[in-house]
């Protein structure tokens, strides 16, 4: 009978004490490696897995934060762990997966608790043909129609999230255009109301799309400078309203440094903060919803910031807590049925806290009323204070001359409406095609390009533009889209766009948008406005 000591193979392995780096240029080396073992006199303590680890440094943020780092705080659990002497016909179970389970990496093989060497499943299946020669046929038919099912649903999901954002964008930029005019209150109400209802519709079909993101690792980490202060107040004064609505007291308490600047992904911060302080406020019906931000310089050179969102609702069920962030979980559904959600949204945001190297977690209050939500994550110092834009909605920024590029109607109507309350001179192109004709005979300050559209997109519009003579070769770009797909949406900044708003347009992420590029011809590095 075949035992596992002869199938295996002696892979180096690494002391906990290496560096990231030295696993990295490893990885890179053996590119049919999956997994390294890391042991501590030859005792194994856990593994670097290829596909994990990779993710880790597969962003400048990453590689920095990583790379000096022994790969002690990098080690996973050790995944299957067994002896030599293991006959191959007991592994049966190991190939009884199903398309929503992970293919195994491989098989640590021990000798008296030591290490000894690893199979591969490639080798593992290859020696037990005789017995698994229909399962394995059988599997391999169900991994590829998985992962045919798998594409076929994130095309799908992009495909939808244009259809629906598109008219989407028109709703929420037309009812704020309404909101800015002097209309009676009954009618400013409702407005208020349907944007409400607006915003609660974007997030629930951002929650669906970033849980195909999360599931395929199809998005990015975009690293920025920033300002902890700023961001928690930004955060504060974002929620306040809603409190103030809802008849609670919104607080917040910073402790950090005066001046501290650091370095981290906004956008992803801000949606798991926000989707933290978000539930915080809708199931507290009376009380308060505390904002805390600090951070603390570490040992190792980084700072630990943290954001606690502490509320005086009722609290979770202790038998719920365990599972809160799992998908599709709702730990308020079994004390309030008038809020509805997703259940998405602290699952999308423990992934996203992973994926930068932080974490969310939940504590219960001390006197069981309410409870806290921390969201940490470690963040290295900038060397510069990040630029202290001018109130996007100032008196004195300039007017601009913007070309808006767009096939729908009523987007090009709503983003000329609201360039124009803001003073902003406009001309409409209804093509890529047009939209270059009108580039090259005029010059403008700004160009609003949409990213998909019939004939020429948006993406060959603006190589196009930049590959040209004209007098808009070096104006700043703005990609506007409803895209999802992150390869798709750096072929557009592979192109020559400057940034990107992402639909629905945000009013206030538009001016700010406007105000950063516009100045001057742009010289800038291309970065991801919103």
């Amino acid at each position: 009978m075949m035992r596992l000591a002869d199938l295996m193979q002696y892979v180096e392995p690494l002391s906990p004490s290496d560096i990231g780096e030295s696993a990295f240029a490893r990885f890179q080396r053996e590119p049919d490696l999956l997994l390294i073992p890391v042991t501590d006199a030859e005792k194994v303590v856990g593994v670097l897995r290829r596909q994990t680890f990779l993710l880790r440094f597969g962003s400048e943020y990453g590689r920095a934060l990583f790379a000096r780092r022994a790969v002690g705080c990098l080690v996973e659990p050790i995944p299957n762990l067994l002896e030599a002497s293991t006959e191959i016909d007991t592994l049966l179970p190991f190939f009884r997966i199903s398309p929503s389970n992970e293919v195994l990496d491989g098989l640590i093989i021990i000798d008296s608790q030591k290490y000894c060497g690893i199979v591969s499943m490639a080798v593992l299946m290859c020696a037990g043909m005789t017995l698994l020669q229909d399962r394995g046929e059988a599997l391999e038919v169900a991994r590829t129609k998985a992962e045919q099912a798998n594409m076929a649903k994130s095309a799908f999901l992009s495909q939808m999230s244009h259809e629906i954002r598109t008219p989407l964008n028109a709703i929420i930029a037309g009812l704020a255009v309404l909101e800015r005019a002097a209309l009676p209150p009954d009618v400013t109400d409702l407005l208020a109301t349907m944007s409400g209802s607006g915003r609660l519709l974007h997030r629930l079909l951002t929650d669906a799309l970033d849980t195909v993101q999360v599931e395929t690792g199809r998005f990015t980490i975009v690293v920025a400078d920033f300002s902890p202060k700023s961001f928690a107040e930004s955060l504060a004064s974002t929620w306040l309203p809603l409190a103030q609505e809802r008849g609670l007291a919104l607080k917040l308490k910073v402790s950090v440094e005066a001046g501290l600047v650091l370095r981290g992904d906004l956008a992803r911060m801000a949606q798991i903060a926000n989707n933290l302080i978000s539930n915080a406020i809708k199931f507290t019906s009376d009380g308060e919803v505390l904002i805390e931000c600090s951070a603390t310089y570490e040992p190792n050179g980084a700072f630990c910031f943290q954001i606690n969102v502490i509320d005086t609702g009722p609290g979770i069920e202790t038998d719920l807590a365990h599972r809160l962030f799992q998908p599709y979980t709702q730990g308020h559904a079994a004390k309030s049925c008038a809020w509805v959600g997703s259940g998405l949204g602290l699952s999308i945001s423990q992934s996203l806290a992973k994926a930068m190297g932080g974490e969310v977690s939940y504590q219960p209050r001390p006197d069981r009323r309410g409870s806290c939500f921390s969201f940490t994550i470690p963040l290295e110092h900038a060397d510069a204070l990040p630029v202290n834009l001018e109130s996007a909605e100032s008196q004195d920024a300039p007017a601009l001359r913007v070309l808006i590029v767009d096939d729908n109607r009523a987007n090009r109507v709503v983003l000329s409406r609201l360039l124009g309350i803001f003073g902003h001179a406009h001309v409409l192109a209804e093509s890529g095609e047009q939209g270059i004709a009108l580039a090259e005979a005029t010059d403008f300050d700004v160009i609003l390009m949409d990213l998909r559209m019939p004939g020429m997109d948006g993406i060959e519009a603006t190589r196009r533009i930049r590959a040209g003579e004209g007098v808009n070769r070096l104006t700043p770009i703005i990609g506007l889209t409803a895209e999802t797909d992150e390869t798709v949406l750096a072929r557009l900044v592979a192109a020559g766009a400057n940034g990107i708003l992402e639909k629905p347009i945000d009013t206030q992420a538009l001016l700010s948008a406007l105000n950063e590029l516009a100045p001057s011809k742009c010289t800038m590095l291309p970065l991801r406005v919103a």
